[in-house]
């Protein structure tokens, strides 16, 4: 059963990086020695006989014995009474659900785990193997860190478990434990279940923390078959990147699932604080006046009083404040400084924040990071297009943009020069009949799209038809007085229903694409505009190379505006030879998407196209 690494706090590996992960026993035929195997695979989900996958790397380990009973599922005795029930199966010879990645500020690390047979002789004690890889860097080697095997208490069988990392680098892990052979009462230890952990900086390959019980079990399990919980999970919460959920089964008077959320708290005195996230700003339209907010976890045991903290912000000069009030052990209280962030450029702010402690016991966990971005933020509401429902086409003008099933696809790269008070031809494509949809644009670039704003209102592409490739084409009219400049345009489709008033609504297998439509009012030098060539060169340092290649002779103007429409920069140019040429240095510029519009200024006519700056 071979596992790949689940990524648990959404940062995710490099290109290229997937790595999946199996186990291989010294008792498999053709096995010298037992060992971790993996591979990394570069998927191309688009032409997938461009994907590859790396030659398998072996990394040693102490032996381990994995198989029980020969690879059968009965394998681990209930205690005596307590309503039947026969052997469990010790969920052997697999890595279990699941292994996990996170990165770090230095290395990535991998957790991840198996039963083993603690028991050498004929005996049986399931035990918890677990692991730590670790790599130097994105898609580098990954290399065994440390590896400890769990034994629980008072002889207990401890299997079906799971480890996870929290922000600051300790390992947890829910696993289920029941009374083994050697277990002292042993119909007082049923099927149950429980954590431990470690803490970051803790001798290698030990579970420190005191074991503790999330939910005893009331009963033994019953069924001939054996076979138990064949997946459990251990998560990590996103709100404080530090408090734990485990969900495994168990019996209370009946067969159930149970929940247990946790935080590893170290079980000696330390002074030890710490900033676990940062909950405000988000991303959206910002101003001069943020509130930073942050969340304070006091790890240790000692009450914390009046510590200091501060951020930054692109790593410009720390604002350094008091919390006043005494921080409780093994709690998170938020803190909002009082001195708020100017924001109002629009793009992407790196905000550092961290404690000051003095005698802080371990300064790894002080400090979290995060970037937010000033912008308009659209929804993207992802869909089941699978049976060839959605779009295989759209055209528009200069967009003509065959495409797969995205579910939802931004393609806003894609620029539709249109104009006031006109009518365009909209052909569409779709691989699946009974398809509603709807045209909306964002007239007012406020991030949402209203009524007003549609405009090709709903209609059906093959009625009553079913899997096939059927394209119509359609009319779309920009309203006379509409907004000028470049605006989102949405294009939104609903299989055998119409497309909802809400364009952020998920639909019944249809699929949501977003292209740009940049307005303009028509002259009598719009044919020559419209015609024209716009070629954008992206150089090394955000500089661009721009060239419309055109028959206007006039004087252009260029204009480059960032995603909340304020001008950033504006030049007249003259022609040279058959193109308007114009190097363009955005290094200043934060980073993000801006616009550049380019044409006649007399007419209102321009070609449009958008860049990042990294």
């Amino acid at each position: 059963s071979p596992q790949f690494l689940h990524v648990s706090d959404g940062n995710m590996p490099a290109t290229g990086g997937a790595t999946v992960l199996f186990l291989q026993d010294d008792s498999y035929g053709g096995v010298a020695n037992d060992h971790i195997k993996y591979w990394t695979v570069d998927m191309d989900w688009v032409t997938p006989g461009n994907s590859t996958i790396s030659a398998a790397t072996e990394l040693a380990t102490t032996p381990f014995i994995s198989v029980f009973d020969g690879g059968g599922f009965s394998n681990l005795q209930q205690p005596s009474g307590g309503g039947g029930g026969g052997n469990l199966d010790a969920l052997q010879a697999i890595i279990h659900n699941q292994a996990h990645f996170r990165k770090f500020g230095g290395h990535n690390s991998a957790v991840f785990n198996m039963t083993v047979d603690a028991d050498a002789g004929a005996g049986k004690l399931a035990a918890t193997r677990w692991f730590e890889i670790r790599q130097a860097g994105d898609n580098q080697p990954w290399t065994l860190y440390q590896e400890g095997t769990y034994t629980a208490p008072d002889g207990r069988h401890a299997w079906n478990a799971d480890v996870n990392m929290d922000g600051a680098g300790n390992i947890a892990m829910g696993y289920t434990s029941m009374a083994g052979p050697t277990t002292p009462n042993p119909t007082d230890h049923r099927v149950s279940s429980y954590y431990t952990g470690r803490f970051d900086g803790d001798p290698l390959g030990t579970m420190t923390a005191v074991e503790e019980l999330i939910a005893a079990g009331n009963g033994n399990i019953p069924g001939g078959s054996g076979r138990y919980g064949d997946y459990s999970m251990l998560d990590i919460d996103p709100s404080d990147d530090a408090t734990f959920w485990f969900i495994t089964e168990y019996w209370n008077s009946g067969r159930k699932g149970v929940v247990g959320s946790f935080i590893l708290a170290p079980n000696t005195t330390v002074d030890d604080i710490g900033v676990t996230d940062i909950t405000e700003p988000v991303d959206g339209p910002l101003t001069a006046n943020e509130d930073v907010t942050i969340n304070i976890r006091n790890f240790g045991i000692n009450d914390i009083t009046n510590p200091n903290v501060n951020y930054d912000i692109d790593g410009g000069t720390p604002v350094v404040e008091m919390y006043v009030g005494t921080i409780p052990a093994e709690t998170i209280v938020p803190f909002t400084f009082a001195t708020q962030a100017d924001l109002s450029a629009p793009g992407t702010y790196t905000i550092t924040s961290s404690t000051l402690l003095a005698g802080d016991t371990n300064p790894g966990n002080d400090t979290a990071t995060k970037d937010v971005t000033n912008g308009i933020l659209y929804c993207t509401p992802s869909m089941d297009c699978s049976f060839g429902d959605g779009f295989q086409l759209v055209s528009i003008q200069e967009i003509n943009n065959p495409s797969g099933c995205e579910g939802y696809a931004d393609f806003t790269n894609l620029v539709a020069n249109l104009n006031n008070g006109t009518t365009y031809d909209v052909t569409l494509t779709t691989g699946y009949g009974d398809q509603h949809v709807k045209v909306w644009i964002d007239f007012n670039d406020n991030g949402t799209f209203a009524n007003d704003e549609v405009v090709v209102p709903n209609f059906i592409i093959a009625p009553g038809q079913g899997a096939g490739s059927y394209t119509v084409t359609v009319d779309l009219t920009i309203p006379v007085g509409a907004s000028l400049g470049p605006h989102r345009m949405r294009f939104k489709s609903n299989w055998q229903a119409p497309v909802p008033d809400d364009a952020c609504e998920t639909t019944t297998f249809g699929e949501t694409e977003d292209y740009t439509a940049d307005i303009g009012t028509l002259g009598i030098e719009d044919q020559t505009i419209i015609e024209a060539d716009l070629i954008v060169l992206s150089k090394a340092n955000n500089q661009f190379d721009i060239s419309l290649i055109t028959d206007f002779d006039g004087t252009a103007s260029i204009a480059i505006y960032n995603i909340l429409g304020q001008t950033l920069a504006f030049n007249n140019i003259v022609k040279e030879g058959n193109a308007f040429n114009y190097q363009l240095d955005m290094s200043y510029a934060s980073p993000g998407i801006y616009f550049i519009r380019i044409g006649s200024q007399a007419s209102n006519t321009f070609k449009s196209a958008k860049i990042i700056v990294r």
